[in-house]
């Protein structure tokens, strides 16, 4: 070892082509999804063949490249069969890795598929030190780390946490913390913890009463290539492209960027440019850093004017001219060269649809001639014939390349040969001439069978040929799944044995070396399958000392509501009234003297030392006597787990989603007693997981879920600190700052029956009024 920093440029794979583009153009790895249970499942994704074949590809390459499985989405109970297979086909195909959102997915990687790693997805909402470890500590590999982080948290989680972390580079952004969205689910039924988000963050909203609308939302695009050797310095393993539904191109380029920028490649500032505006051209919005450097201003990361591609800014509108025909000329000198069939986008007030006008060049010309030019160079005054449909552009307007064709042309894929994608399996033969015929031996490791073909053997007139002539003909096996690594031959006798019949002896052993590991494979999925049915077979123990049968949540700032009729009262602790811990102990005290008997939940999100301070306050806390705790994420379950020493009750909030069977089960051997059902489990998908979870689920029956949980103000045009949006069909938001941080929620609650829940036989239902 040199003992040079490294880290691999990992970017998008949403089809087999985009990972093709991506290996071309300089990817260390990719990371791509199966056809179901993937955080993009809207993309085109990966069939198992296509899967062994890109993984075959991208192992043979040199230097080697790796291939990471994206199996990030919550899953059903009655899902978990698919996760299963989903598991054995990325096991089979020999992928370095799979992302993973769902403890579920965890676990039966962990207990039946251990040769494969984990990586904790972003999902998971990885924000801190304390999760990071507790990853580790559970088996996890690497940890995707959330993607507000600053340098100073990433650095500091990279140096400590004894597990690799991976951090986004570049790419679209979500307004919330990913894994703790709830927006799209609850706005449309399309969960983005499901893999189906509808983008909801991108849409119109309006102030109540004011028909003008604007994208209060709409994130400006991660880019942050001043910053990737920084990273890279600061040892961070993986650095991501996100794209896994942007086109090859897009990918190409994106990766061929990176690329140049982290092998320092580029020439000088006028090629890193002209390399950045080829990119702008394929897809790309506003930039931001995000919070790389710190807390920012939301103008510098909120576009509310505008969403969807801009392009690359290559000029501003000069005039626009009629000919003597009527049709309009657009009249400005271009940043950058370009041709016939590029496209443009003019950006203007009050665009429809928050979209720039587009349209592809079908005619332009130098100004003052009038001959049609093919192409144009950059700083050359140019006119260009606009649609019939052209809306009414006025000087000054911003001019975009929106589409280059030199760049489609930069970036063209090369498909590989068909043998460079052949996903074969290893086989070493033996074979063995005798009078009475061919005895053959095939052992796949771990697969092993014997075929003998009852022929009729002669002596060889030329012995020296035939070892070879048998290695030749059972090293055939371009049709098949498997690739011979050697033949070894026994002919004691100098016999000769004909090519048809070799060949036949071939086709029978590999029919049954087939069939035996086909065999071998049906009976371990039904080994995991029985596995789960034992573990699914019984309910889950109820371990807390006295189940609250009705409990409500609030927050601690809150005023102090009537506690009649619930046997336990959660108070939601805010990392900023942790930071007294005697106002803390006092105000607990008053709450415990209104309300009775009280459970400390801790906050969902804690950063910049967060974490540490609400430790401190835990252990204050615990010392004085307060042993009934909830936590809403990883790292507050490890804070816990570290404190508790064994007197702690822990129960967990829905934002932990023991979203099926097995992640119930997984958070129970972590020591969580009981659990809020997550807000997205509807109501049959709860009634059916009433015989394992009837002691287990806290039924949540009201609540206004936090849809969105941002670092950031929404740009709303407003100074206010309480903000009410409506959509374009009426329906009501309320955003506030709760604890430093954004929430967006429904205003108006989600009301369940109780009396349903409990006919059913769930013994436990939760009130969250925070």
């Amino acid at each position: 070892m040199d003992g040079k920093v490294t880290s691999e440029l990992l970017s998008p794979a949403g089809s087999f082509e985009a990972a093709l583009a991506a290996f071309q153009f300089g990817a260390d790895a990719i990371y791509l999804g199966l056809g179901s249970l993937s955080a993009r499942a809207e993309a085109v994704n990966f069939s198992a063949d296509d899967l062994a074949r890109i993984c075959a590809y991208a192992h043979s390459l040199s230097p080697r490249r790796s291939v990471y499985a994206a199996i990030n989405t919550l899953v059903r109970d009655d899902e978990i069969d698919e996760a299963v297979l989903a598991l054995d086909a990325t096991a089979s195909a020999g992928v370095d890795a799979v992302i993973v959102q769902d403890f579920a997915v965890f676990d039966l990687i962990r207990r039946h598929f251990p040769s494969l790693k984990a990586h904790a997805s972003t999902q998971m909402a990885i924000h801190n030190l304390e999760g990071a470890v507790a990853l580790r500590d559970l088996g996890f590999s690497r940890v995707v780390l959330a993607r507000e982080l600053s340098f100073d948290e990433i650095r500091r989680i990279t140096a400590e946490a004894g597990v690799e972390t991976e951090v986004f580079v570049h790419g679209a952004l979500c307004y919330g913390y990913s894994g703790l969205c709830l927006f799209s689910a609850f706005r449309t039924g399309r969960s983005g913890n499901r893999g189906r988000c509808a983008y909801c963050c991108r849409g119109e909203f309006h102030a109540p009463g004011d028909a003008h609308g604007s994208y209060p939302f709409s994130m400006r695009d991660l880019f942050l290539l001043d910053h990737v050797r920084d990273l890279r310095d600061a040892g961070v393993a993986s650095l991501k492209i996100e794209g896994r539904m942007k086109s090859p191109l897009y990918v190409a380029s994106v990766t061929d960027l990176y690329r140049r920028e982290l092998d320092g490649a580029f020439a000088d500032a006028r090629e890193r440019n002209e390399a950045i505006s080829d990119v702008r051209t394929v897809f790309s919005r506003p930039a931001t850093s995000l919070y790389f450097d710190g807390a920012s201003s939301p103008d510098r990361i909120i576009d509310p004017c505008a969403v969807g591609h801009r392009g690359a800014l290559v000029g501003q509108v000069r005039s626009v001219r009629r000919d003597e025909r009527g049709a309009r000329w657009l009249r400005f000198a271009p940043q950058r060269p370009l041709e016939v069939h590029d496209g443009l986008q003019v950006e203007f007030p009050d665009m429809e649809g928050g979209r720039p006008f587009g349209f592809a060049i079908d005619r332009m010309r130098l100004a003052g001639e009038r001959r049609d030019r093919f192409e144009v160079p950059s700083e050359s005054r140019v006119e260009v014939l606009l649609p019939r449909d052209a809306p009414v552009i006025p000087d000054g307007a911003q001019v975009f390349c929106a589409s280059s064709q030199a760049v489609k042309r930069r970036f063209a894929v090369r498909t590989p040969r068909d043998a460079e994608l052949r996903a074969a399996l290893p086989v070493a033969f033996k074979v063995t001439l005798e009078p009475g015929g061919i005895s053959c031996e095939a052992d796949a490791g771990g697969v092993a069978v014997r075929r003998s073909i009852p022929t009729t053997l002669g002596p060889a007139r030329n012995p020296d040929m035939t070892a070879d002539a048998v290695r030749k003909a059972f090293s055939r096996l371009g049709d098949t799944r498997w690739s011979a690594t050697s033949v070894d031959v026994e002919d004691p006798l100098s016999l000769y044995a004909p090519a048809s019949v070799l060949n036949e002896a071939r086709r029978a052993i590999v029919a049954d070396l087939d069939a035996e590991r086909a065999a071998a494979h049906d009976k371990a999925i039904a080994d995991v399958r029985a596995a789960i049915a034992v573990a699914s077979a019984t309910p889950i123990s109820p371990t807390l000392p006295q189940p609250p049968r009705r409990s409500v949540k609030v927050r601690i700032e809150a005023n102090m509501p009537r506690c009649d009729g619930f046997d336990e009262t959660v108070v939601a602790l805010s990392c900023e009234a942790c930071r007294d811990v005697a106002a803390l102990a006092r105000r607990i005290a008053e709450w415990k003297t209104a309300c009775g008997r009280l459970r400390l939940s801790l906050p969902i999100v804690m950063r910049h030392g967060e974490s540490d301070i609400c430790a401190a306050a835990v252990s204050a806390l615990a010392d004085a006597g307060f042993k009934d705790w909830e936590c809403c994420d990883v790292s507050g379950l490890a804070i816990l787990r570290r404190l508790s020493d064994g007197r702690f009750s822990i129960t967990a909030d829905g934002s932990l989603y023991s979203f099926n069977g097995l992640s119930a089960r997984f958070l129970r051997s972590m020591g969580v007693a009981a659990a809020v059902a997550p807000f997205e489990m509807d109501d049959e998908q709860l009634l059916d997981a009433v015989g394992y979870g009837a002691s287990w689920f806290m039924v949540p029956v009201r609540f206004r879920p936090n849809l969105f949980i941002s670092e950031t103000r929404p740009m709303d045009g407003s100074s206010s600190n309480a903000i009410a949006l409506e959509d374009r069909s009426g329906r009501r938001f309320e955003t506030a700052v709760r604890d430093g941080r954004w929430i967006t929620r429904d205003a108006a609650p989600i009301v369940r029956d109780e009396a349903r829940f409990a006919a059913a036989g769930f013994t436990m239902f939760r009130h969250d009024l925070t």
